[in-house]
């Protein structure tokens, strides 16, 4: 019998036999070696699925992707996966506890991309993964007492949202690439997140408060050293734009800057006594994303920046469809 190479269920509704019929074809598809596979299901109540156990325990697979079994997790928890060949696993609307999660994990040892998401975990373990390269973790509900710990030395991909200090990392030493939007966490937490990320080349902040992060007095925040690229987005800058720049001497071997969407005061002149020249010399160019190019908030800070980092060579007003260079070299 041939190998199948690929398999996509999608059923989105069901009669009394339809629970019976899925398990017979998933069983049968156990037996054709199939390399990927998608399952997208929505039942009011799903029964008696022994077919998860059998596709759990295909030793073929190379990418999974489980959508909409909207179940208990002990009802999909099978007593052992296998699954040594799986590089890619996509989990959607699923309910996920600890036994869960740490089974997928410890039964796919060449797992290198993981996406949970629109889940409802109740975890409170960590999970650790030597093999996994990216992760995307977003749009999940976690339960009152769930805390996901994350230990991936070998991610270079991260994509996630953190819910109310739900989710920390550490031991991402590999971290090339790293996407964050917080969700209802404190400035204290938000700090937090941040160590864990000091090891990225390349960061992405959504409505970070880095003006509360990044004061004066605060030592204890990392130093950025291989951070070569960052995109802060949906921030709000103060009126001395102090915390700005202490972020930036966080970062010595910063590239690009990207400020996206900043709120700022309005027709606010930033003053150019409180601040020295920012030392931040390997930064050669800034783009700065706003919603109308004649924004006199968004001209005000091209000028502060063009006076304070003394190797900028370009600063850019992007507005969607329409890119002005205000000076170059």
């Amino acid at each position: 019998m041939e190998k199948l190479d690929r398999f996509v269920l999608k059923w989105y509704s069901c009669n009394e036999d339809s629970h019976e019929t899925i398990n017979v074809w998933i069983h049968n598809l156990v037996s054709l070696k199939p390399s990927y596979v998608h399952i997208e299901l929505d039942f009011p109540k799903l029964e008696n699925l022994y077919f998860l156990s059998c596709l759990f325990n295909c030793s073929t697979i190379v990418s999974l992707t489980l959508r909409r079994i909207l179940q208990e997790a002990a009802d999909i928890n099978p007593i052992v996966v296998n699954l040594p060949f799986l590089k890619n696993l996509e989990l959607s609307c699923l309910y996920m506890n600890d036994e869960f999660i740490q089974k997928r994990i410890l039964g796919c040892p060449i797992l290198e991309k993981l996406c949970i998401e629109n889940c409802f975990l109740t975890v409170t373990e960590k999970i650790s993964s030597s093999s996994l390269k990216t992760l995307r973790i977003v749009n999940n509900e976690f339960s009152e007492d769930a805390r996901l710990q994350i230990s991936f030395p070998g991610l270079v991909e991260l994509e996630s949202d953190i819910q109310l200090g739900r989710i920390s990392f550490e031991n991402l030493e590999s971290l090339e690439c790293a996407s964050v939007t917080p969700k209802g966490m404190s400035n204290d937490y938000q700090g937090m997140v941040l160590k864990g990320l000091a090891n990225a080349k390349s960061i992405k902040l959504f409505s970070f408060y880095i003006n509360y992060m990044f004061k004066k007095e605060s030592s204890d925040l990392p130093v950025f050293e291989r951070l070569e690229s960052l995109d802060l987005a949906y921030f709000t800058i103060n009126k001395d734009l102090e915390p700005l720049a202490s972020f930036l001497k966080h970062t010595p071997n910063l590239k690009s800057l990207t400020l996206r969407h900043v709120s700022m005061e309005k027709h606010r002149v930033f003053p150019q006594r409180e601040i020295n020249e920012i030392q931040c010399d390997s930064l050669k160019t800034v783009e700065i994303v706003c919603w109308n190019h004649d924004d006199q908030r968004a001209h005000a800070l091209v000028k502060y920046l063009h006076l304070h980092l003394r190797n900028i060579e370009n600063v850019t007003i992007n507005v969607p469809m329409i890119m002005i260079p205000l000076f170059s070299p």
